[in-house]
């Protein structure tokens, strides 16, 4: 099977393309997803960290992505200690890639799907990406924040 990418995605940013890519799968399950600039701040900062310490995991000396969005202003009811909110991915060059490899892992599946009902009711989005020594670090990050 064939995918044509519509020419736009050449176009924008590298975020920007996994947003959308993200956002317009057909087996997204979310109604409605936008960039919510708080996310995308935090998802920024996490690939940075992800790649400058060199240390692969979600919680990283007891930081924990449900404490960094909410360091960023994403009030959510998570505990701090915590992750209900974020899917990593390192070594992907095209952003179609990390989506795909993304899709294709279960348990990320069903983050970046909202295939869970707490997951699919996160309908604000933050896309990270960081390019650091020939590698490719991405962080997807949904959320639904409190006003």
């Amino acid at each position: 099977m064939k995918i044509f990418l519509p020419l736009i995605l050449f176009l924008v940013s590298t975020q920007e393309q996994i947003y959308l890519l993200w956002s317009t799968d057909l087996e997204q399950q979310r109604p409605a997803m936008h960039l919510d600039q708080r996310l995308v701040d935090a998802a920024n900062f996490k690939a940075r960290l992800l790649a400058e310490t060199g240390k692969w995991t979600h919680c990283i000396d007891g930081y924990c992505p449900n404490k960094m969005i909410k360091d960023f202003g994403c009030k959510v009811s998570f505990d701090d200690k915590g992750n209900q909110v974020e899917s990593l991915l390192i070594g992907e060059q095209f952003p179609g890639n990390a989506v795909e490899r993304l899709k294709n892992s279960p348990s990320h599946r069903i983050h970046i799907l909202g295939l869970d009902p707490e997951f699919k009711q996160q309908d604000e989005i933050g896309v990270g990406y960081y390019e650091y020594e020939n590698n490719y670090y991405y962080v997807f990050i949904s959320a639904n924040c409190e006003e």
